[in-house]
């Protein structure tokens, strides 16, 4: 699937052949923009304003946003209202380096979020994190740096205890996408149909990417799969990987907590089979990831977490990653105070990143890992 594209409906069914995709939500409905018509095609929304976008899926009506300014009110309550209106909606942060983020992640009603984003085009990368949380330029140089960004954030998500899919999106229509480019593959196990489809991608039975077919299991398990076992000894996981790529990848590599912790060298072959052995002594998540060798643009794969459980502490949560909003919320609170000159509105809007803030504060003393 790809979850975020802005095409005509009339055009959706072919581009959707044309891309071999099974899953393809049209936005209709967007800021000021209302398209939104009866028909049996699955149609979603996208508030993107100064804090950033938010994708609206799995909805039977449109949501008014049209009289929203860039910061008032705050994207938070179209979430209420989403929510009310339509129980069943899925909502995607629509990249990880956008500034409300920590909001929304604080909130606890995000399904899934980005990683393979709008910001990583077929030809070319976007330089920069346009008005979101700009990265270390001189750290994460261009033109590959924003890819590399948006993992950091996603590992830092994962590091602070928070267990979030990825989901991946093109902007086909609106930027230099073809339908389909970033997507994210779902296992089914039996037919497709669109609720299995939002129930795998909610487990976290995928992987995400803009080239590379990356299939890896973890004891047969896929990944979203949560082992648990004592800690008085390691637990050992046996990777079994299928790889499939017309990109070359000099290497295949275990992420685990945020650091690569293993390396699987790739032969070059169209079609691979690679197998390792991994012991994990302490709980937290691991993934496999592989970046293409492309000088121009972030062609990657990337499996969804495997979670991993040992002993009595069952969630990991990171000091230095949980700080890492902390101090995210705080800034972002500064810039919201510049932005709103209105009393009132300033604190209607400041109200869920105060609570977010708690919610960091919090989350940093509950910390059980460095």
């Amino acid at each position: 699937a790809d979850l975020h594209i802005h095409r005509p409906l009339s055009q959706i069914d072919l581009l959707m052949q044309a891309e071999d995709l099974d899953f393809a939500p049209v936005i209709t409905w967007w800021n000021r923009r209302n398209q939104w018509e009866p028909h049996k095609h699955p149609q979603a929304g996208e508030d993107e304003r100064e804090g950033g976008a938010l994708l609206f899926h799995r909805i039977s009506r449109p949501i008014d946003i049209t009289k929203s300014t860039p910061e008032v009110p705050s994207p938070m309550v179209y979430v209420e209202q989403s929510r009310k209106q339509n129980p069943g909606v899925w909502i995607d942060i629509e990249k990880p380096f956008w500034w409300d983020v920590p909001v929304w992640l604080a909130s606890g009603k995000m399904q899934s979020i980005g990683i393979a984003n709008n910001h990583m085009w077929r030809s070319q990368m976007l330089p920069n994190e346009a008005w979101g949380r700009a990265r270390d330029i001189q750290r994460l140089p261009s033109p590959l740096g924003n890819g590399f960004w948006t993992q950091e954030i996603y590992y830092h998500i994962l590091n602070a205890g928070i267990r979030i899919a990825p989901s991946a999106g093109s902007a086909s229509g609106v930027l230099g996408n073809p339908l389909g480019y970033n997507r994210v593959y779902v296992h089914l196990d039996g037919v497709f149909s669109e609720t299995a489809w939002w129930e795998g991608l909610g487990k976290g039975n995928c992987f995400v990417t803009n080239g590379p077919l990356l299939r890896v299991r973890a004891n047969g398990r896929l990944p979203g799969a949560v082992f648990s076992a004592e800690a008085s000894e390691p637990l050992g996981l046996e990777l079994d990987v299928q790889l499939t790529t017309i990109d070359r990848l000099a290497k295949l590599e275990v992420i685990q907590n945020g650091r690569v912790t293993g390396v699987i060298p790739c032969n070059g072959d169209r079609d691979q089979a690679h197998k390792l052995a991994v012991n994990v002594s302490e709980s937290g998540w691991l993934l496999v990831r592989g970046i293409a060798e492309n000088p121009k643009t972030f062609r990657f794969a990337s499996t969804a977490p495997f979670y991993v459980e040992l002993g009595q502490e069952k969630r990991r949560i990171s000091k230095a990653s949980s700080r890492f909003f902390l101090d995210w919320v705080n800034e972002r609170i500064e810039r919201v105070k510049g932005n709103v000159t209105d009393q009132s509105k300033q604190e209607e809007v400041l109200h869920f990143h105060e609570s977010a803030r708690k919610f960091w504060q919090k989350r940093v003393k509950e910390s059980n890992a460095e």
